[in-house]
């Protein structure tokens, strides 16, 4: 170590704002290693940040190579994340880098997030930055959404960790979005919130030049994220050269964080303990359950009780007369139903009590680092 710093890091060590052993000590999340992930993996390691986690369940394709830098022809058809932590070790073995080839959100719970200083949103769709967001925010860990397109880039940091977050009331990451994202990511859905197995995403066409910049800004906002005291937005036209920088504003009718006041945690087997406190409450799950499916055809039923995201339109097929099953879903349950959510592997749940709001972690092991105060005395 004593090497390290004297030699690799010695320019790192004349710059006075820059304490290297710190930065050897973080550990972030990067969520998406496409055109911005794979610049910011690279800042990263070049500044000698500790530990990093990727997560991506895409593979490498052939236009990927004009704006991914650790990308190469011979890896086409590799997982991102196999090849982004090869190269990784090629760049600065100091750093510890841990690769996870699949969905985010079969990995981290809100207990997992809260080891990292930071949590990256690096990737092409409103549902996911959502997803990630309200991790992050259930959890109390800063949350970084980055943004880009062939001109324009956008990064967004939101203190979550903070207690002045809590204390002031800060904006969150949905506060700033209209009806149309939730109507645009409605559409990927059939009316029984199972994915249409013919819907194609539009992807925005991006350059070199907007995520460099993009990798470039989402590191220093990290690395100077003490310096915001609210949440922020840096908002850079690359062509004209112009940034604005944004604080960010609370909206006291947004569809997520206005639920959030006056919390307390429960784990799911307290929660179990106490259900006949609980006779009366409507239990809301974060994501939507598929309960059944019902052939419209011949009235096969097929019980299902899973999350409906693990199932495309396609996939709802009666066995019998193979026509199509009619899904049943539901997001909510009543105390009566509870029993059924045993084996169901959603990540939160939440009830109102007494103009209380009670956040019911599902799989994971909270300690009090979460929101609001602790569930000690229901």
């Amino acid at each position: 170590m004593e090497r390290i710093f004297l030699d690799k890091y010695l320019r790192h060590q004349s710059i006075h704002w820059l304490d290297q052993k710190e930065l050897f000590s973080k550990k972030v999340l990067l969520i998406g290693i496409g055109a911005i992930g794979n610049e910011l993996l690279k800042n990263m390691l070049l500044m000698g940040i500790g530990e990093i986690t990727i997560v991506d369940f895409d593979k490498i394709e052939i236009h990927n190579l004009t704006r991914s830098v650790l990308f190469r022809e011979k890896d086409l058809g590799k997982s991102k994340v196999e090849v982004a932590e090869e190269r990784a070790r090629e760049i600065n073995p100091d750093s510890k880098v841990i690769s996870i080839y699949g969905d985010f959100y079969d990995h981290f719970g809100i207990e997992e997030l809260k080891k990292f200083d930071g949590v990256f949103a690096l990737v092409d769709n409103f549902e996911a930055r959502i997803r990630i967001h309200r991790l992050c925010y259930l959890a109390g860990v800063d949350f970084f959404n980055v943004a880009m397109d062939s001109q324009f880039v956008s990064v967004e940091y939101y203190p979550y960790g903070s207690k002045k977050h809590l204390l002031n009331n800060f904006a969150c990451f949905e506060c700033g979005l209209n009806e149309k994202v939730y109507e645009q990511i409605e559409i990927r859905y059939s009316c029984g919130w199972i994915q249409r197995s013919a819907y194609r995403e539009r992807k925005i066409p991006t350059t070199i030049i907007t995520s460099s910049i993009a990798g470039a800004f989402a590191l220093s906002v990290f690395l100077h994220k003490n310096h915001y005291e609210r949440p922020t937005k840096l908002f850079i036209d690359t062509i004209h050269g112009s940034l604005q920088r944004l604080d960010l504003t609370k909206n006291d009718h947004c569809l997520f964080c206005h639920n959030w006041n006056s919390l307390s945690i429960l784990s799911w087997e307290d929660f179990l303990k106490l259900q006949k406190e609980f006779e009366n409450i409507t239990l809301f799950l974060n994501e939507p359950i598929l309960i059944q499916g019902v052939c419209g055809k011949c009235g096969f039923k097929v019980d299902y009780y899973e999350l409906s995201r693990k199932y495309k339109d396609s996939d709802l097929v009666c066995s019998h007369c193979h026509g199509t099953l009619e899904p049943f879903v539901k997001d909510h349950f009543e105390f009566s139903e509870i029993k059924h959510l045993k084996n169901i592997s959603f990540k939160y749940a939440y009830f109102f009590k007494n103009e209380h709001t009670y956040l019911v972690v599902k799989n994971d092991k909270l300690e009090g680092n979460g929101i609001g105060p602790q569930a000690s005395d229901v």
